[in-house]
């Protein structure tokens, strides 16, 4: 226990406070030497990967010109590598020490900088420093290194039930991009604390192999009842989900006994925990695709309630939006929604497409007539070399069409189309003119964008030729 003593003006009565460490020389090696294990993070621009040191694009997962290879699972994300010297980024790692049964939990940070005389960017080092010192209580957490101020966990979990998000004096613990490490090897010093009754040593081994989020360890085990329970009964991934956000209540409590043998053999976490109260069957499969798509889920459950089993047998779980765009427009349309071929149609797609253009058709009756009038016009910048061909899409089933095998939005750009305001044409493969390549948008001239399936980017082989293309339209009034 700290001692009481008198403040500096020998007035107040206060608690002596905590010894913490605050310089480089007080991290203990041994954090050091498993910092030092792990790789830092490349740079990212939803395309390429660049080296962390130098900045050059990374031949698979080596470095050519500082002959390094990175694990590129590990990164950060820039919008521009030219832009990366506006970049600041560093890794962290968190770890618990307790100090006369007193938990205190330290963000150790790796230091960045910009001293490199050759480019003015910043790069690793080897330094690191005590960002920052939380002190764990009971009651909620306070920031050491600062000015003590202390969040509530009742304060925590009103702005997680507001926002999902927490900032501890300007520190983000519930951001899920962030690769955070935990150093385990020390849990055993939490036995005789606070955290006595969670059974966290014992998880060293599922905290050191999966990204868990801090707060998870600094709120639940206070502040939800059930932590404990999940834990003895080794339901880890739903302890370290955001399951902190609500406590059993009685409509869960009978669904975890009802299910209780599935739930434990599978560690349902909480979102797929959540599916299952959704959709109430054991089909591990489609718990994890509703579990992804909670919210879309239900949604489709306020128009129809249909069997998510022989949904995931029926199409794949991108598709789970044009599914629901489908009993949307089914609905709309006055279907019977009780009649299984309309639920679980043999070809889903055809179907969907046939509604949509139904759809379309009903809002714009001269859509059709326009858009291939638009097409006859803008055949005068079709393109074609050995390899490829570039034309105008023809009609609204070609849109209908190219956005169902793109796995893209194409198809709402149909009013646009018919009326001239944007252009859109299809790249293809001679080898295979049936099939979708590259969806192309333009618009005064100028390639808006250019994607293949599922909104991915195409090389730059692809890119290249299109901006050549690009050159040579046409501007058709």
């Amino acid at each position: 226990m700290r001692q009481l003593k008198f403040d500096k003006f020998f007035k107040e009565i206060e608690e002596e406070p905590l010894s913490i460490w605050k310089k480089r020389e007080d991290i203990p090696n041994y954090i050091i030497d498993y910092f030092n294990k792990y790789p830092v993070r490349v740079a990212y621009d939803t395309v390429k990967y660049y080296c962390p040191y130098c900045f050059k694009e990374l031949t698979d997962d080596y470095c050519n010109n500082c002959h390094q290879k990175f694990n590129k699972d590990i990164y950060f994300y820039i919008s521009d590598i030219k832009d990366i010297k506006n970049y600041r980024y560093s890794d962290l790692i968190f770890t618990f020490d307790v100090i006369n049964d007193e938990v205190v939990l330290y963000v150790i940070k790796r230091l960045t900088t910009y001293n490199n005389p050759n480019i003015s960017i910043p790069y690793y080092t080897n330094n690191y420093e005590v960002y920052r010192a939380f002190h764990i209580t009971n009651r909620g957490i306070k920031d050491l290194l600062y000015n003590n101020i202390e969040m509530t966990y009742k304060e925590m979990h009103q702005r997680l039930q507001q926002t999902e998000e927490i900032y501890i004096l300007g520190y983000d613990l519930i951001d899920d991009e962030e690769s955070y490490y935990l150093y385990v090897d020390n849990l055993d010093k939490l036995k005789n604390t606070i955290y006595k009754y969670t059974k966290l040593w014992e998880l060293k081994d599922y905290l050191k192999d999966n990204k868990v989020n801090i707060l998870n360890i600094i709120f639940a085990p206070f502040y939800n009842q059930d932590f404990e329970f999940l834990i003895k009964n080794k339901l880890y991934n739903m302890a370290f989900s955001p399951f902190y956000l609500e406590k059993f209540n009685n409509n869960l409590k009978k669904l975890f006994k009802d299910n209780k043998e599935f739930i434990v053999k599978n560690n349902l976490d909480y979102y797929e925990f959540k599916a299952l109260e959704l959709i109430k069957c054991q089909d591990l499969d489609a718990i994890k695709i509703v579990a992804n798509n909670i919210e879309l889920v239900k949604d489709i459950i306020k128009i129809v309630n249909v069997d998510f089993v022989k949904i995931k047998d029926m199409i794949n779980e991108e598709e789970l939006y044009e599914y629901f765009d489908y009993i949307n427009m089914a609905r709309k349309l006055g279907f019977n929604l009780k009649d299984k071929n309309v639920l679980y149609p043999k070809d889903f797609i055809k179907e969907h497409n046939k509604l949509y253009k139904q759809m379309v058709l009903i809002n714009e009756p001269n859509i059709d007539k326009n858009i291939k009038k638009i097409a006859k016009k803008l055949t005068v910048n079709k393109y074609e070399d050995k390899n490829y061909v570039i034309y105008p899409a023809p009609s609204l089933e070609s849109l209908i069409e190219e956005g169902s095998m793109q796995n893209n939005c194409v198809r709402t750009y149909a009013s646009l189309y018919s009326q001239n305001k944007v252009q859109i044409y299809f790249m293809r493969e001679k080898s295979n003119v049936n099939k979708s390549f590259v969806t192309i948008e333009v618009k005064n001239n100028k390639i808006v964008q250019a994607k293949i399936k599922n909104n991915e980017l195409p090389s730059q082989a692809i890119e290249n030729i299109l901006k050549s293309w690009e050159k040579t339209l046409k501007k058709k009034d």
